[in-house]
């Protein structure tokens, strides 16, 4: 997706389109890249000089952390160093060159809103299942609530002692989950935002230093994937997977080598045996982890 003369810059987030057609990323260079999935997906579509770039997106001042759609896809949001959370959104006149660079955008995306409210790095992003709400976290040890369709804020939760790294919501709406430095899982309630539960274990004995702590609900709404947790007296590495309403972790999943940081279901439902009967037996859920090895 580069030119061979462009320099490699670190990557901390990439999210695809809820349609699949889109992929949006941020990075080191405080600049969003929007990208068309097409050409990765279709070789004849790659092979005919198909616009791999879309558009890049530069009002951020800081390395941008996070980038996620909304799950309408009309909205992306972004988080970063500067401490602000932008929205954007699709601007049917925008596409043209970038000022101050050799670039074009192919389409254009428009700042629709700035959304300061947190004291230091924004760290991860959520958006509620139809968009209702957009959650926030930062190394403020803040977690923000907006509403999804206003975009003011809603609420701050400050129960974390420490830099909150990761946010994720139950599919089902009832519940958002954050991950912080504190060595915790925090659940809470979104009827009225108070705290369900907390998890330390197996959390207890990992490392501190970590970029991100990002956890994903699965699609079933059973189960909170979450990283950096460590079993065997901090010697193994591993994602640890907590049960909804018990909120206790008694599966691992093991293999890598180093911390893992990152942790994404696949927003979809699969058949263990595709001719198989639907029922509970045959539908499973697939999650990515993402380690430091």
């Amino acid at each position: 997706m580069e030119a061979p003369d462009q320099k490699r810059v670190t990557l901390y987030s990439c999210h695809v389109h809820p349609d699949g057609s889109r992929l949006a990323t941020g990075g080191l260079d405080a600049k969003i890249r929007i990208w068309s999935t097409l050409p990765i997906l279709n070789d004849e579509a790659e092979k005919a000089d198909v616009p791999k770039k879309l558009c890049t997106l530069s009002m951020h001042s800081g390395p941008v952390l996070c980038v996620r759609w909304s799950s309408s896809g009309k909205w992306l949001a972004s988080g970063s160093d500067d401490a602000i959370v932008m929205i954007w959104d699709l601007d049917p006149s925008g596409a043209g060159r970038v000022w101050g660079s050799d670039d074009a955008n192919v389409e254009g995306w428009k700042a629709l809103k700035r959304l300061p409210g947190h004291d230091s790095d924004v760290t991860d992003l959520a958006w509620s299942p139809k968009d209702r709400f957009l959650a926030s976290v930062g190394l403020d040890n803040k977690v923000i609530i907006w509403c999804g369709y206003t975009l003011e804020p809603l609420r701050k939760l400050d129960l974390h002692q420490g830099f909150v790294k990761g946010v994720c919501w139950d599919p089902v709406g009832e519940f958002l989950a954050t991950q912080s430095d504190d060595k915790s899982v925090k659940v809470w309630r979104t009827t009225d935002w108070g705290l369900e539960a907390t998890i330390t274990k197996p959390f207890e004995d990992s490392p501190g230093s970590t970029f991100f702590r990002r956890l994903s609900w699965s699609p079933d709404g059973a189960h909170i994937t979450a990283s950096n947790a460590m079993n065997n007296n901090g010697y193994v590495f591993v994602a640890a997977v907590i049960a909804r309403n018990e909120w206790t972790s008694d599966i691992c999943l093991v293999g890598h080598e180093n911390t893992v940081e990152v942790a994404s279901y696949n927003p979809h439902i699969f058949l263990r045996d595709p001719k198989g009967d639907v029922q509970s037996a045959n539908i499973c859920s697939v999650v990515a982890l993402g380690a430091d090895d």
